[in-house]
C-alpha cells in the first residue's frame, strides 16, 4: 500500500510537471505570437510611411510653354521622385492677385509660387518667403540635373534682385528680361520704305506707326500694354527716359506727377489711342503679343522674349518677317536707358513641405525644362530660343538687340519695389496709366489723383511722422 501511494504521488508530480511544461510552452508560444504580430505592424506603418506620397501645389502663370511642361513632361518628375504636383494655370494678372491672397492669409495652399521683382521685397518683409540659401548649399539633387551656376554671380540680377541682405528668396526663371524692346513687320516697313536707326527714336517709331495705321483694314501701327497691373513694367522704362519718378527715395514723398512723368504719360496714352487698337487701355502681355503674331499690329515694345513666345501663338505669321531693336529712345539720349523685369520660382515659408517643392523647383529650372517652357535661364537656352526666331532678310539676329540690352539695364525708376508698401503704391501708379489709356482721366488728371493716394499711403503707414 505504501508502495502504491508512492507510486501514485510520482505519477502525480509527473503529470503536474508536464502540464506546467505544456502552459510555459503555450504561454511562451502566445509571447511569441504577439511579438510577431507587433513586427508586422510595424514594418508595415515603415512601409506605409515609406510609401505616402507626397503632394505639392503650383501656381504658375498660363502661358504655351507652362502648359506642354504640365501636360507632357510633368510625369517624368513625379516618376522619378514619387512626388504628385498639381500645377495650376492661371493669367498673369490673376494668378498675381491669387498669390498676395495666399501669402498673406498664409492658407499654405501653395508650394511653390511665381513671384514677381516688384512685390518680392513686400513678401520677403513679411517673412513669407523661404530662403533658399541652405537648399543651395546642402539640397542639390544631383539625380534631378539642375545647375545652381546658372545663378548671375555679379550685377543687380545677382544682388539686387530675388536677394536681400545677401539671402537670396527666388530662384530666376531667367536671367535677362528687358523691359523693352521694339519688335515689328520688318516687311511692312520695307514695303513703306521705312527705316529705323539702330537705336530708334520715338520720333521714329511715331512716323511709322502713323504710316502703317490702316484703322479701315483692322491694321494698327502700335501697341503698348494697358490694362492695369501690368502696364507699369513697359510704361515704367519710358518715364525713366524723361527723367520720371515714382517716389522721393530720401523724403518717401510722391513725385508720381512732376511734368517729367506727365510728359511721359501723355506719349505712351497718345501713342496707344492713336496708332493702337480700340481695345488696347486692355491689353496686357498676351493680347499685346498676339496683336504683333497675327498681324493685327506693326510695332510693340514689350520684354524682349516676347519675340519667341509669339511663335506659339495660333496663327503666328511672323516667321521671316520680324525686326528687333533696342527701346526706342527719346531724342538726346545718347544709349539705351532700358527696364530690367524677372520673375523667380519662390517657397512660401508656409509650405508643408518645402523639400519636395525645392525638388520641383530645381526640375523646372533644368535646361531640358526650360527650354520647353521658353524660359530664359542660362545663356545657352536664352540664345536657343531666341534662335527660333526667323527675322526678314537684312535684320539682325533677335539676340541681338538682348545682348545690346544687357549692357544698358537700369531698375532705377522700380526702385520702390524695396518698400513694404511696394505692390500697394504700384497697383495706384497702374492705375493711373490705364485710366490714361483709356481716355477716362488726363494724364495729368490720373496723376495726381495717384499722388494723393499715394501719399495717404504713406502717411498711413506713419512714413512723415
Amino acid at each position: 500500500m505504501k508502495r502504491l501511494l508512492i507510486l501514485l504521488l510520482v505519477v502525480s508530480l509527473m503529470v503536474s510537471m508536464t502540464l506546467i511544461g505544456f502552459g510555459c510552452k503555450e504561454e511562451a508560444a502566445e509571447e511569441e505570437e504577439v511579438v510577431a504580430e507587433e513586427e508586422a505592424v510595424a514594418e508595415e506603418e515603415a512601409v506605409a510611411e515609406e510609401e505616402e506620397v507626397v503632394t505639392i501645389n503650383v501656381l504658375i502663370d498660363d502661358r504655351e510653354g507652362h502648359r506642354k511642361v504640365s501636360e507632357e513632361l510633368l510625369p517624368d518628375f513625379e516618376s522619378m521622385t514619387g512626388i504628385d504636383v498639381n500645377i495650376e494655370l492661371l493669367p498673369e494678372t490673376e494668378m498675381m492677385s491669387k498669390i498676395n491672397i495666399d501669402l498673406l492669409s498664409g492658407t499654405a495652399t501653395y508650394d511653390v509660387v511665381m513671384t514677381g521683382f516688384m512685390t518680392e521685397f513686400a513678401y520677403i518683409e513679411g517673412g513669407l518667403l523661404e530662403p533658399l540659401n541652405d537648399y543651395i548649399a546642402n539640397k542639390i539633387d544631383s539625380a534631378i540635373g539642375f545647375n545652381p551656376g546658372y545663378i548671375p554671380e555679379s550685377g543687380a540680377m545677382a544682388d539686387d534682385i530675388h536677394v536681400k541682405d545677401g539671402i537670396r528668396y527666388g530662384m530666376p526663371l531667367m536671367i535677362t528680361v528687358i523691359h523693352d524692346s521694339l519688335m515689328y513687320r520688318a516687311d511692312w516697313l520695307d514695303e513703306k520704305g521705312i527705316t529705323l536707326s539702330d537705336i530708334p527714336l520715338t520720333t521714329e517709331v511715331e512716323a511709322a506707326a502713323a504710316a502703317l495705321t490702316d484703322k479701315e483694314n483692322g491694321v494698327y501701327g502700335w501697341a503698348m500694354r494697358g490694362t492695369r497691373t501690368q502696364n507699369a513694367w513697359t510704361f515704367c522704362p519710358i518715364a525713366e527716359q524723361y527723367g520720371a519718378t515714382i517716389l522721393n527715395m530720401d523724403t518717401f514723398i510722391p513725385t508720381v506727377n512732376e511734368p517729367e512723368m506727365v510728359e511721359a504719360l501723355e506719349w505712351y496714352t497718345m501713342m496707344n489711342q492713336n496708332y493702337g487698337p480700340p481695345d488696347v487701355a486692355n491689353y496686357g502681355w498676351y493680347e499685346t503679343m498676339e496683336a504683333l503674331a497675327t498681324g493685327k499690329v506693326a510695332m510693340i515694345q514689350d520684354a524682349d522674349v516676347l519675340i519667341y513666345y509669339a511663335l506659339d501663338v495660333e496663327g503666328c505669321v511672323l516667321q521671316g518677317k520680324v525686326g528687333t531693336k533696342v527701346m526706342a529712345q527719346q531724342p538726346g539720349y545718347t544709349k539705351p536707358v532700358i527696364g530690367v523685369y524677372s520673375w523667380a520660382l519662390s517657397i512660401p515659408s508656409s509650405s508643408t513641405s518645402k523639400d519636395a517643392a525645392w525638388k520641383f523647383v530645381q526640375w523646372f529650372l533644368t535646361d531640358d525644362i526650360a527650354r520647353v517652357a521658353t524660359w530664359a535661364t542660362t545663356p545657352e537656352v536664352t540664345k536657343s530660343n531666341f534662335d527660333k526666331v526667323e527675322v526678314y532678310p537684312g535684320e539682325e539676329p533677335a539676340f541681338n538687340a538682348t545682348v545690346e540690352n544687357v549692357e544698358n539695364m537700369s531698375a532705377e525708376v522700380y526702385s520702390v519695389r524695396k518698400l513694404p508698401e511696394s505692390a500697394e503704391i504700384m497697383d495706384i501708379f497702374s492705375a493711373a496709366v490705364s485710366a490714361s489709356c483709356s481716355g477716362d482721366k488726363e494724364p495729368q488728371a490720373a496723376l495726381d489723383d495717384a499722388y494723393d493716394e499715394i501719399y495717404n499711403l504713406m502717411d498711413l503707414k506713419g512714413y512723415y511722422e
